[in-house]
């Protein structure tokens, strides 16, 4: 796999309203050379982004009070370069894949559980894109 050129640390925002989740991905990215912060809920993330912008959000589908897909749909408006990984345990993610893509948006659906490898390699390839 191509390595991520040094010169930039990137920001990554992980945001599960299951607090284990949330705060184990932070620090396995945050051990693999990224910036980043564990939100536990829409509004939490919401706090976080006047003084910190993501390159990448990992946002799970199923938030309490803000859907997971409303959410980042929000977040390409405020911050339209940051990618967005949406990730599920429910077998919705068809569903919610359309539902975006009907709204313009071309998010990545990825399904729960998931070895935080899995979400390294695809936070990498996304990354990567704008390394090119």
């Amino acid at each position: 796999m191509q390595e991520l050129a040094t010169t930039k640390k990137f920001n990554i925002l992980i945001v599960d309203d299951e607090n284990v989740i949330a705060d184990t991905l932070a620090m396995v990215f945050s051990m693999n050379g990224y910036d980043t912060r564990a939100a536990y809920s829409a509004e939490h993330a919401n706090r976080l982004a006047p003084e910190w912008v993501p390159d990448l959000a990992i946002i799970d589908g199923c938030l309490p009070n803000i859907s997971g897909i409303s959410f980042a749909v929000q977040l390409k408006t405020t911050s339209p370069a940051c990618h967005i990984i949406l990730f599920s345990g429910k077998t919705n993610t068809t569903d919610m894949s359309k539902i975006s893509r009907r709204g313009g948006y071309d998010f990545v659906f990825h399904a729960k559980p998931s070895p935080p490898n899995a979400l390294l390699d695809i936070a990498r390839a996304l990354l990567l894109q704008d390394s090119n």
